[in-house]
């Protein structure tokens, strides 16, 4: 058997095992991802109605922008990073330490290389679609309201999100419900 075949086995025996906490683990970040988006739209509504930013982009300097990247990361980091950071110490606190050292994540073995940037990529040419669809093309970005720019490019996120993220689900429901039905004998939880 191969690096690569016993590492996927330990990984189908760990899931088997840990699949509550693995469902547990993945509401974590859909809600932090969620949770995300929506202390970025607070401070973009925010940051116009206080002036920190114009609501037209072809107003925006670098200034603007440093200013508002900075504001964001600050809020994001209040909202969403440390809370997010307290969820992953609970849980490696009262779960992942307690397990025994056989039940743990499977070793990685080589480290694994960084991915492309297929996603933002697609994500870039679906917001051109979006922006050609809603009659935007040849009107200058000074004309767009801050919110209308912000708004088309989570639309396209979304449209991705839904693109992949619909067939990825099933494609793993079928998967998990397929490994648990191989192996009956086997205690789940």
């Amino acid at each position: 058997m191969t690096d690569k075949e016993r590492l996927s086995v330990e990984w189908k025996r760990f899931l088997q095992k840990q699949w509550k906490m693995f469902l547990v683990i993945i509401g974590i970040i859909a809600g932090a991802v969620i949770g995300a988006i929506f202390v970025f739209l607070w401070v973009i509504d925010n940051g116009q109605a206080t002036g920190l930013v114009p609501a037209l982009i072809g107003q925006w300097t670098v200034g603007y922008c440093i200013t508002f990247l900075l504001h964001l990361i600050f809020w994001e980091i209040i909202f969403v990073g440390i809370p997010l950071i307290v969820a992953a110490i609970t849980l490696y606190m009262l779960w992942y330490r307690k397990l025994p050292k056989d039940e743990k994540f499977p070793s990685q073995g080589a480290a694994a290389t960084g991915g492309g940037g297929g996603i933002s990529f697609l994500i870039g040419i679906v917001w051109l679609v979006i922006t050609w669809v809603e009659g935007r093309w040849d009107l200058a970005f000074e004309s767009w309201t801050l919110n209308e720019w912000v708004y088309s490019w989570l639309a396209a996120f979304l449209w991705v999100l839904l693109i992949i993220g619909v067939p990825l689900a099933i494609g793993i429901t079928w998967w998990l419900r397929r490994e648990i039905k191989e192996e009956p004998s086997a205690p789940i939880g």
